[in-house]
Parts: C-alpha cells; sequence; structure tokens
C-alpha cells in the first residue's frame, strides 16, 4: 500500500526556513526523521520496520510544491497475515469444537468457511486502515501547505 499525495502552495519558501518546518513535520507525525536539504529543496525520511514516509518540500521561483510518499508494504503483509491466520484458527476452533466433525469432508468444510471469513475479515481491517490513514495523511499535507503559505516571503 502506497500513497502519493502533493498539493502547491501559492507561497515560496527560502531555504532558512527549513527548519521551522522540519520542527512543524515532526510535531505533526510524532516521528523523527532524517533530513536532506538544499537551497531549493527539503526532503524529511523516516523508515522504520512499518513504514516508509519521505517529504518533500520544494521551492520554484513562484510557488512551493509540497510532496508525500509513504509505504506500508511491510505492515501490510503482516497485519493482514495476523489476522488471516488468526481468523482461520479461531474459525477450526470454534467449528472444530461446535460441530465436531468426523469426517474428512466435514473438516474441510469448516477450513474454507475459516479460510474465506479469515480473507474477508483481514480485507475489511486492512480497507479501514487504509482509508484513515489517507485521510490522515490529506490532513498532514494540508496542515503544511497552510504552514508554508504562512511562513514564506
Amino acid at each position: 500500500m502506497r500513497f502519493d499525495l502533493s498539493a502547491r502552495s501559492s507561497g515560496r519558501l527560502t531555504s532558512d526556513r527549513y527548519a521551522d518546518v522540519t520542527n512543524f513535520i515532526t510535531q505533526m507525525t510524532h516521528r523523527r526523521g532524517g533530513v536532506w536539504d538544499d537551497t531549493e529543496r527539503l526532503d524529511w525520511r523516516n523508515i522504520s520496520d512499518v513504514e516508509s514516509m519521505q517529504i518533500t518540500v520544494q521551492a520554484s521561483e513562484e510557488d512551493t510544491q509540497v510532496r508525500i510518499l509513504a509505504d506500508y508494504a511491510a505492515m501490510t503483509f503482516f497485519a493482514f497475515f495476523a489476522i488471516l491466520f488468526s481468523g482461520m484458527f479461531i474459525a477450526a476452533a470454534i467449528g472444530g469444537f461446535v460441530f465436531q466433525p468426523s469426517t474428512l469432508s466435514g473438516m474441510a468444510v469448516i477450513a474454507v468457511v475459516g479460510a474465506i471469513g479469515s480473507y474477508a475479515a483481514a480485507r475489511a481491517a486492512w480497507k479501514g486502515f487504509a482509508q484513515k490513514r489517507h485521510r490522515d495523511l490529506q490532513r498532514l499535507l494540508e496542515a503544511l501547505v497552510a504552514f508554508v503559505d504562512k511562513t514564506s516571503v
């Protein structure tokens, strides 16, 4: 799962304000990131086991572009399969206890129902997370653009 959001600020941010932008990003995300900057561009990056986020603020002659790249591939893998296998385990435990299947076909039905139910639950949980994360990143982008508007020349 990857997000790529960008917006433009009508103001032009100068490089002497990059420290203010970095502090604002840290305050908004509650994450410390590595900062790479030059006179035209600020790159803020935070990489962890579950998330990779990069925020770029690039000034041009007439405006400033803000871009957020976020990658949750590692988190997707672990969360999805944790929910999937937990659901299958619960389905097998409950199905085995309640129905007490004595045939291979009875056990197969419980396994198939458990797998389908677990997959659906994992997709629903992940979809909810993805929608919430998109809203959070969109709010962060809007706040960064407003901050750049306020602090630019």
